[in-house]
């Protein structure tokens, strides 16, 4: 009975696999089936990567060989397409430039010289891609050859950017004959309008010189031209460059006599002076809103001719309240003149009011024979009298504000700063009978000079 019993105690003891046993033989299988698994899908990504990097080199030679025949190059421009393959998506771009060596690029419109090569370089993207895979690349350089060059003849670049240096497309473009022309003539065919890169060409055209003109609508130039032109000289064999700026013009409001608190009137031809980084741009006949060149640092407003257009040479510095030197004027001591701050836009924006100060006077018409009207005329001094702290101007400006009844008192009429002479006259540009400073009440800081019936309007506030 006990060697039975021993028997079948060593029969239970190997009776199966304890919990623990399953459990560790489980994790093993486990592990071995996610690396079986982890092969599987890495090599299916593998194979799909590979299918779509093969389909995306035979896109980009595909886009090679559509570029390379292309008869005009200056039609091969930028280009970005998609299309769908069983059911991965590619993205197609297309980067097109003029070189004069493989390695430089030469946008059109900029240097000169000889026309060389088109580069193009392609590059494919999909859907799908896996991270670091780096896109398909296919480059090639193009030799124009007699496509577009004639040895006898020469080619015209024309490029059109804006103030941020982004091409302008659809701007219009014509190339003229100039004065002299050396042997221009004109052209059978106008280019046609810019292209997304901003360029347009003219191609076969004569030795000579040439006005290269372009405009769009509601466009400007730093010179708040609408239809700049650039003169080039073509010669034979050769590309010349004609670049332009244009940009969406921005609004400008302006309000005149801020430096008074109550409405004021100006001279009918007032001029508006707008400076900038880039000069003077004078703008006439008392504008309420015009229409810029929207520099990123805007302009300062002054009322009056600061800068003769006629003259660039010559200036009014009496218009400017910053050429206003602190001191003591007639027993007031002033600080120094300061102009009003600049305005800026946005292409196609509208700017804050331009905030321009004027002196500022009541003026008493004189008696005269005759029952007619006058006008009330007044013509700026080159100089201020003696004790004034008048700057001086170059210019000469006359303003009128009108016709009036003899003895009529004309209220806060505004003149820009400086020194200046009012007469009752039988013309709008007349010095009939020059009226006396008794007659005038100024309203702002001036000071009257009856030797020479003379009124200087000050632009500076009185120092605390």
């Amino acid at each position: 009975m006990k060697s039975l019993r021993r028997r079948l105690d060593v029969r239970s003891d190997d009776s199966g696999l304890s919990l623990i046993e399953v459990i560790v033989a489980m994790l093993v299988f486990a592990m071995i089936a996610t690396g079986v698994g982890y092969t599987m899908i890495a090599a299916l990504h593998l194979t799909r990567d590979s299918t779509a990097r093969q389909q995306a080199a035979n896109l980009a030679s595909q886009e090679i060989d559509l570029t390379r025949s292309i008869d005009n190059l200056f039609n091969l421009v930028d280009k970005t397409t998609t299309e769908t393959l069983n059911g991965v998506t590619y993205t197609i771009k297309r980067t097109a430039r003029w070189v004069s060596d493989p390695n430089v690029d030469q946008r059109c419109g900029i240097g000169g010289g000889i026309l060389r090569y088109k580069r193009v370089n392609v590059t494919v993207a999909w859907t799908g891609m896996t991270s670091g895979t780096p896109t398909v690349h296919a480059d090639t350089l193009i030799d124009p050859g007699v496509r577009i060059n004639d040895p006898d003849l020469g080619t015209v670049l024309i490029s059109v950017s804006d103030s941020s240096g982004e091409p302008v497309a659809g701007a219009t473009v014509t190339v003229t004959p100039a004065t002299p022309a050396n042997g221009a003539n004109s052209l059978s065919a106008q280019p046609a309008p810019t292209d997304s890169l901003g360029c347009t060409y003219a191609l076969m055209v004569d030795p000579g010189n040439y006005d290269v003109t372009v405009s769009k609508s509601g466009y400007v130039d730093i010179t708040q031209n609408a239809a700049p032109s650039v003169l080039v000289n073509v010669a034979k064999s050769s590309a010349s460059a004609a670049m332009a700026t244009l940009d969406l013009g921005a609004s400008f409001p302006i309000s005149y006599g801020t430096n008074y608190a109550g409405t004021v009137t100006v001279p009918g031809n007032l001029d508006a002076s707008f400076v900038s980084t880039y000069g003077t741009s004078v703008q006439t006949n008392a504008p309420n809103t015009v229409t810029m060149f929207p520099f990123p640092a805007g302009y300062e407003v002054l009322a009056g001719l600061y800068n003769d257009p006629a003259t660039p040479s010559k200036f009014c510095n009496s218009v400017d309240p910053a050429q206003w030197l602190a001191g003591t004027t007639a027993g007031v001591n002033y600080l120094a003149g300061v102009r009003p701050p600049a305005v800026a836009a946005i292409p196609g924006g509208t700017a804050p009011t331009a905030q321009v100060p004027m002196g500022v006077l009541d003026v008493t018409m004189p008696s005269w024979w005759g029952s007619s009207k006058r006008y009330l005329v007044a013509i700026s001094q080159s100089s201020g009298p003696a004790g004034t702290a008048d700057p001086g101007c170059g210019t000469t400006s006359v303003y009128n504000f009108g016709t009036y009844s003899k003895g009529t008192t004309v209220n806060k009429i505004a003149l820009p700063f400086g020194s200046w002479k009012l007469y009752a006259a039988t013309s709008a540009t007349g010095t009939t009978t020059q009226i006396s400073v008794s007659s005038i009440t100024p309203v702002t800081a001036a000071v009257e000079t009856s030797s020479d019936d003379i009124v200087t309007l000050d632009p500076r506030q009185v120092a605390p």
